[in-house]
């Protein structure tokens, strides 16, 4: 380096980069000044303006509707790339108006297109990003209202998202950041991804034209990724990286590869423990020789544990939790983004019932407390009627029935509005008039006074014949068991007090929903058909785990 470049700091510079920078330059003296005029003006958090939209009701065949854009919209503005992938997007970060509100404008953080960026990045390589991919940038204008189209909703899609958003073909979404001034993608696409660092391309050009060819793919031949959900990884990896690395399980018994996909936690650093002792050498020792895969039934089995532990789980979600985590660029039905949503939330699901409630005694108190429920607004409807029609509360203890008056069928629709309450599956059945005749108040209004407490049922029972009647006098004074107070019939609140009561001794889980993962297992039939479940034994390259 010579002196006088060492002293300068630049260094040559040709004619041009010197005409490139002076118009840089006045670039950012014009942005200056107009940043000095919007801090001037008032701060608004919205503002509406008509916008032309089609109309095919009207003869014109558009219409004007009045719209409203706020603080944080995700906007389309009119320009001549309205019908193409290059289509002008925003975000708006600020609204300002005038002292005398005769000026509106809308500071818009732009959104650049694959397109866009070349035209700055010589090295950037558009073929990496989808068409209607977008790279949030730095650089921003003023733009008024009328400029506006419609309103639109960018995606943020990360690499290690464990529930990536629904992003299609045509979806906006970003990944990454553009810094207009130094001219730099930060991060760099694909620095994420893999041992190769090729930036992966979800939806490429080719597939908007076919975007119903489960094959198709950028790569020749077509390339699927592999995901490892474990917490220091969360990486996807190239199928043809993981072969020529040799990441091949060669030690684990083949017949494992179910329940070794299915012991890689998304939530831990470790594999499940219960399933986690089938992967490495010792599993071809515990594991007896057999054609076929081994199922989630017999590796509890091996566990001495119940196979009704996971009895409510539907076989489709049973089967989803053991499927590898994949992806391949281009395949519709949202295969470019991967399973990694429905695997994980499916590994999740048999986790909570296998470390929770599962075990069949709590099942079965569970059940109970169901069908006590049940019981309990069994009666409240009752009494409501009885409010409405029958015997005043005054008479409710001396209450007789009277087997011609039709209580009885008044009571058999009671599993009518059980069923509206959603309560008809658990509903015991209905008591008979004869039962009822006979009974003391507080066995009539069984379902509402037994269930407040399970603890209580036991010292209840010991009072036998005469418990009941000694826990509540005809008086309303309280007798041995826990103090009620006659004045007050069970109605709903007290149901609904009784029940959360009861609720308290149980580690609530979320149920899943039968109809759905029935709906995503038939999809994922028809993947595996399709090839993309297909695969050697993979295994992470960095913490060992079944991928």
């Amino acid at each position: 380096m010579s002196k006088s470049r060492h002293a300068q700091g630049h260094g040559r510079q040709s004619r041009m980069a010197k005409c490139a920078r002076k118009t840089d330059d006045g670039l950012y003296l014009r942005k200056d000044a107009e940043d000095i005029e919007f801090e001037s003006m008032d701060r608004r958090y919205a503002f509406n303006v008509d916008v032309l939209e089609t109309d095919t009701s009207d003869p014109r065949g558009f219409t004007y509707q009045n719209r409203v854009f706020k603080i944080g919209d995700d906007v389309i503005l009119n320009s001549k790339f309205d019908d193409t992938n290059d289509i002008w997007l925003g975000q708006i970060n600020q609204i300002r108006t005038s002292k005398d509100k005769t000026k509106t404008l809308a500071k818009v953080r732009w959104y650049w297109s694959r397109n866009d960026v070349a035209t700055i990045m010589k090295s950037f390589d558009h073929t990496k990003c989808s068409p209607y991919e977008r790279i949030l940038s730095d650089d921003y204008d003023y733009v008024s209202p009328y400029a506006f189209q419609a309103r639109a909703h960018v995606y943020e899609y990360h690499e290690d998202d464990l529930n990536p958003p629904p992003i299609g073909p045509t979806s906006f979404f970003i990944r990454t950041t553009l810094l207009h001034r130094k001219k730099q993608i930060k991060p760099p696409l694909g620095h994420d991804t893999c041992h190769c660092k090729e930036a992966y391309n979800p939806y490429p050009a080719p597939v908007l034209t076919n975007p119903d060819d489960m094959t198709s793919s950028p790569s020749e031949p077509p390339d699927t990724m592999h995901f490892c959900p474990s917490v220091n990884c969360r990486k996807w990896f190239h199928a043809r990286c993981l072969a020529l690395m040799q990441n091949l399980d060669t030690t684990s018994h083949p017949m494992t590869r179910a329940i070794r996909l299915l012991a890689n936690d998304p939530d831990s650093q470790a594999p499940f423990v219960m399933f986690g002792h089938f992967a490495g050498p010792e599993s071809r020792e515990i594991v007896p020789d057999s054609t076929q895969q081994m199922t989630v039934n017999e590796a509890l089995e091996f566990w001495t544990r119940e196979r009704t532990i996971l009895a409510h789980l539907p076989p489709a979600l049973l089967a989803i939790a053991q499927a590898p985590i994949v992806r391949r660029s281009g395949v519709p039905g949202g295969w470019a983004i991967g399973n990694v949503a429905d695997v994980v939330l499916a590994r999740r699901f048999v986790y909570a019932a296998l470390e929770h409630d599962g075990a069949p005694e709590r099942s079965a108190k569970f059940l109970e407390l169901l069908r006590r429920d049940a019981a309990r607004w069994e009666d409240v409807i009752w009494l409501e009627r009885r409010r409405q029609g029958g015997p005043s509360h005054g008479d409710v203890e001396t209450m007789d029935v009277d087997m011609d008056s039709g209580a009885d069928t008044q009571r058999a629709d009671l599993p009518v509005e059980l069923e509206a309450k959603g309560l008809g599956r658990w509903g015991s059945s209905t008591r008979t008039a004869a039962a009822t005749a006979s009974a003391t108040p507080m066995e009539v209004w069984g379902g509402l006074w037994d269930g407040v407490n399970l603890q209580e049922d036991s010292d209840c029972g010991e009072e036998e014949d005469g418990g009941a009647e000694e826990t509540l006098t005809a008086s309303g004074s309280p007798g041995k068991g826990k103090s009620r107070s006659a004045d007050r019939e069970p109605d709903e609140i007290s149901a609904l007090e009784a029940l959360c009561e009861d609720l308290g001794q149980f580690e609530l889980l979320a149920s899943p929903y039968g109809p759905y993962w029935e709906r995503r297992g038939r999809e994922f039939e028809e993947a595996a058909a399709a090839g993309l479940l297909d695969g050697p034994d993979f295994v992470c390259p960095q913490c060992r785990s079944a991928i």
